[in-house]
């Protein structure tokens, strides 16, 4: 089951007790494709991490690869994907983000600069 709330999209499943939880990660669509292009750099890092720098020009030279556009403040759109799937990020506790949706981790903590893939 597919439910659409607030323009975002969240694969369901219904326990033996009838609540419905989360399955996969909810995604706002503009953020999809830079939370998809962070997986892909960070999970081989997933044990030791990868420094936010070099994340975000891994993702930067992946998107150019693929044809994607470069806005102007391309570093802040990653940080935001980034806080927006990482419980440790106020972003994550404001938007009240369910625990499916926590894919990032700053591995020394945060603000520490070193991020990877849950």
């Amino acid at each position: 089951m597919q439910t659409h709330v607030s323009g975002k999209q969240t694969k369901r499943a219904t326990s033996n007790q009838g609540v419905v939880v989360a399955t996969e990660p909810t995604l706002v669509p503009s953020e999809s494709v830079y939370v998809r292009h962070l997986l892909a750099v960070l999970r081989p890092y997933r044990d030791q991490g990868l420094s936010r720098i070099e994340t975000i020009n891994r993702v930067r030279e992946l998107r150019e690869h693929a044809g994607f556009n470069i806005p102007t403040h391309f570093a802040s759109a990653v940080q935001s994907a980034f806080n927006s799937h990482n419980e440790q990020s106020r972003v994550f506790q404001r938007l009240r983000r369910p625990p499916v949706d926590n894919l990032f981790c700053s591995v020394a903590g945060l603000g520490s600069g070193i991020w990877a893939a849950r």
